[in-house]
């Protein structure tokens, strides 16, 4: 009963301050447009009102006639082969806008048959249910993906099905076949491996590197021109995107930890050594972006050998990884938010035993909530110093909070049912 209690009171606290965040954030936008006439970024929390949905679109015109990486669209596809062909059943509907609403719909659907099936979801009940329901589907990551209409929607969905499969189930093959097509996205779930390495599953990170191996020569055999042609130039846009995102760009509805040292320079290049915004970014970025990498690739094996050798429940664990994989990048767009729905939900459904119980539900409802209210530069606000700062401090407790034990396992036990 103490846990039934733990979880009604973790659920409505988390759903009353986003509650109230979104509210505020939309009151606030809304009298900044209406009453005071300003266009964005004060109009609105979430991107550019006339370029929604082009997350999809352009990738439709990118990848109808299978060449995603000499497309001769404005710009070519940046994204991992496999990437590019899950787009591609999508562009045999005629109308882009329709197509969009079609990756949508298929979304929506697929999530909540999935939530359904979940256990660790099904055990919590009555009014916490109901804030549960508000959580998963009203919070801003969550709105800011529909709104670009990013694929990163299907890579959470992939992502969740690799949890339940990996702890819920210990189904490792099949959890295998999710992570591999995971990785073959986007690399960063790459992180995950840890989890095996934990579980002492060694061997089947050999079985992924070889799904991940298939996947994206599969991926490459079936676009137009040959494998090392479509190779070479997948190459090629990748170090093009990474140059694009130099400066101002990339900093926007961005959380990482690079993000935020960009805003510094900013800081410090505008005010105290009177030049541009773009010239400050870019002259730190050139000159940090190498040992930042290097830094960062020392963190994470850092904190995978602490999180090995400590007793760490499987809340922290996908707490922190989860985070990582969002603030360590040199660019991560806030729609990657959404990936800590994942360690919220096992958070939701545990024993009411963090140290630290009240700090992980308020660090979780600020992520999940617009804070956009100070505009720094452009379209670079607040939010994207702060997130990244909630970030290390979710690693951090993950890290440290042993007692968190909230396990995917705890429901299917009691419940002893199957999906």
């Amino acid at each position: 009963m103490d846990n039934e209690i733990g979880q009604s009171r973790r659920v409505r606290l988390i759903a009353g301050i986003v509650a109230s965040g979104m509210v505020a954030s939309i009151l606030f936008h809304y009298v900044l447009a209406e009453y005071l006439h300003l266009g964005y970024p004060f109009s609105t929390f979430l991107f550019r009102p006339e370029d929604a949905l082009n997350d999809f679109k352009n990738m439709y015109h990118i990848v109808k006639n299978l060449s995603p990486y000499g497309s001769g669209y404005w710009f070519d596809s940046n994204y991992f082969p496999l990437c590019n062909l899950m787009f591609y059943p999508f562009t045999l509907i005629s109308s882009p806008g329709m197509a969009a609403i079609a990756f949508l719909f298929c979304f929506l659907a697929v999530y909540a048959v999935v939530l359904s099936r979940l256990h660790a979801l099904r055990r919590i009940e009555g009014l916490a249910l109901e804030g549960l329901i508000f959580l998963t589907f009203f919070n801003y990551p969550m709105l800011y993906a529909l709104d670009r209409a990013n694929i990163e929607l299907y890579l959470f969905i992939d992502l969740i099905l690799f949890a339940y499969f990996f702890h819920g189930k210990k189904n490792y093959l099949v959890a295998d076949i999710f992570l591999a097509v995971a990785i073959s996205m986007k690399l960063y779930p790459g992180v995950f491996l840890v989890l095996y390495i934990k579980e002492r599953k060694h061997k089947h990170i050999f079985y992924i590197a070889l799904m991940c191996f298939a996947l994206t020569f599969a991926s490459l055999a079936l676009f137009r021109g040959s494998i090392s042609e479509n190779l070479r130039d997948f190459l090629t846009v990748l170090s093009s995107f990474n140059r694009s995102s130099m400066g101002a760009n990339g900093v926007q509805h961005n959380s990482t930890i690079f993000g935020l040292l960009k805003i510094l320079a900013l800081v410090f290049g505008v005010f105290l050594r009177s030049v541009s915004p773009g010239t400050a970014m870019t002259a730190f970025e050139t000159a940090a972006v190498l040992p930042y990498s290097v830094l960062c690739i020392l963190a994470f094996l850092g904190i995978s050998i602490l999180v090995l050798r400590r007793r760490i429940g499987i809340h922290g664990l996908w707490l922190v990884l989860t985070c990582i994989m969002i603030a360590f990048p040199t660019v991560s767009y806030d729609y990657k938010l959404i990936h800590l729905l994942i360690p919220l939900w096992i958070f939701l459904q545990a024993g009411d035993r963090s140290r630290f119980s009240r700090v992980l539900c308020a660090l979780y409802a600020f992520i999940l909530i617009p804070k956009d209210y100070l505009i720094l530069n452009k379209d670079v606000s607040i939010s994207s110093m702060l997130n990244p700062i909630f970030l290390v401090a979710m690693i951090t407790l993950g890290i440290i909070d042993k007692d968190g034990e909230g396990d995917l396992r705890i429901a299917q036990k009691k419940e002893g049912a199957s999906p």
